[in-house]
């Protein structure tokens, strides 16, 4: 779990909040484009705290071969 800190204030919130922020916010352009389901894929996968690299590392310790 990463922490993005604010430089001026200090303030420190998860990575994972702010790139659902700003999923929110390209939502509606990705609508136009006809990205809506990668948008949507982006957003389930940073929610349930899961990415590429997990994914591949589960997939070796169940016995997979890259």
């Amino acid at each position: 779990m990463g922490i993005v800190t604010d430089v001026n204030t200090g303030d420190g919130h998860r990575l994972a909040d702010d790139t659902l922020r700003l999923l929110e916010n390209v939502a509606a352009s990705a609508d136009k484009v006809g990205a809506t389901s990668a948008i949507e894929a982006l957003r389930l996968q940073v929610k349930h705290g899961h990415d590429e690299a997990q994914n591949m590392r589960d997939f070796v310790a169940e016995g997979g071969s890259l």
